[in-house]
């Protein structure tokens, strides 16, 4: 089967090593793969390429040409773009599908932009796909839209524990690892930040460090934290074994990678629930409500105080990441085209 990625741009980011997992595994399982980028990220991060697969970036094409025009004939499109959709749907492919979580991370506050991502899910595709529980609930609450759940893996080799963790100095000194992009309101920043300034103010030392692969502070806020920016597999993984704990204060992920790394690297881990059900549950990780600084300061005291459950905690995150891998994202990705026949 001749299958063709269509992707708004190359980034360091979750989504793009989904795809970039997904692309390499249908191309090693003997499928002919090609991947068309709007943006090239090659330069920067030369690892996003996957192997065997063509790699077609548009703006090298000098002519300004349209996708009908560049990507070749095939059995079937996998689009997760929505800036020039009604080119997706001019190119010849025997089927179409629609990957909704790269979308999904647009509905902020850009009304136009919105409007183009529902228009692209009322589109006439033959299938629809993504990587979470809960990305899978909200696309049949918010458009009756039926998504095959192709969960995302995690790269077991580059994250475990680093025993014995060392431990924090005493309890009134935290470091703190969350994941936070301050300019977009979904991922709950500013409930976190108040929370920090409230565990400051009732006499605790925090150290907040956010990292992520885009960044704009926001907020004036006097609390002071440092920010990482596109760290490593390697780097985050040290970084994950040497902070106390890791917050997850998102309104909902479509990919959840973050809290499945730091799972795996034996980080305790506080996360709002609806973040994905497959791997936020009570079992193996303290879930807080969105948009609640109160509820972070609780989690985070509980999680210093009771050091019997917060490694119980550790335990079952870890085995519970045994679970998920990316072998196990390609076969789900390739039993749903199949499924498609």
């Amino acid at each position: 089967m001749r299958i063709v990625f269509v992707l708004p741009g190359l980034t360091q980011t979750a989504g793009t090593r989904y795809i970039r997992e997904i692309a390499e595994g249908a191309a090693k399982a003997g499928h002919k793969v090609t991947i068309v980028s709007f943006n090239d990220g090659q330069e920067s991060y030369p690892w996003l390429k996957p192997d065997k697969v063509e790699y077609i970036n548009m703006d090298s094409v000098k002519t300004n040409k349209r996708l009908p025009e560049v990507v070749p004939e095939c059995d079937l499109i996998v689009a997760t773009v929505v800036e020039r959709i009604d080119e997706v749907f001019e190119c010849k492919a025997s089927k179409k599908v629609f990957n909704v979580m790269l979308n999904y991370e647009l509905l902020v506050d850009d009304e136009a932009k919105i409007a183009e991502i529902v228009r692209a899910y009322k589109m006439p595709f033959d299938g629809y796909y993504c990587s979470s529980t809960f990305l899978k609930n909200y696309m049949k609450c918010t458009y009756n839209i039926d998504c095959y759940l192709v969960n995302c893996g995690v790269n077991l080799k580059m994250f475990y524990p680093m025993e014995p963790r060392p431990p924090c100095l005493t309890e009134f000194n935290i470091t703190i690892l969350a994941l936070g992009k301050t300019y977009d309101k979904r991922k709950g920043t500013k409930a976190l930040f108040e929370a920090c300034a409230k565990l400051y103010t009732m006499g605790y030392d925090v150290n907040l460090m956010l990292y992520g692969g885009q960044y704009r502070e926001v907020f004036t806020n006097a609390f002071h934290y440092t920010y990482v920016y596109n760290p490593s597999d390697e780097f985050l993984n040290q970084i994950l074994n040497t902070v106390d704990v890791f917050i997850s204060p998102s309104h909902g992920e479509s990919c959840c990678m973050p809290v499945r790394e730091a799972l795996a690297a034996g980080t305790p881990v506080i996360a709002t629930g609806i973040g994905d059900e497959d791997v936020t549950d009570i079992s193996c990780a303290r879930l807080i409500s969105v948009d609640d600084p109160d509820g972070i300061v609780e989690a985070v005291r509980d999680v210093m105080l009771d050091r019997v459950k917060t490694d119980r905690l550790r335990k079952m995150g870890m085995i519970k990441m045994l679970d998920f891998s990316w072998y196990r994202t390609v076969i789900e990705f390739l039993r749903f085209i199949e499924g498609l026949k």
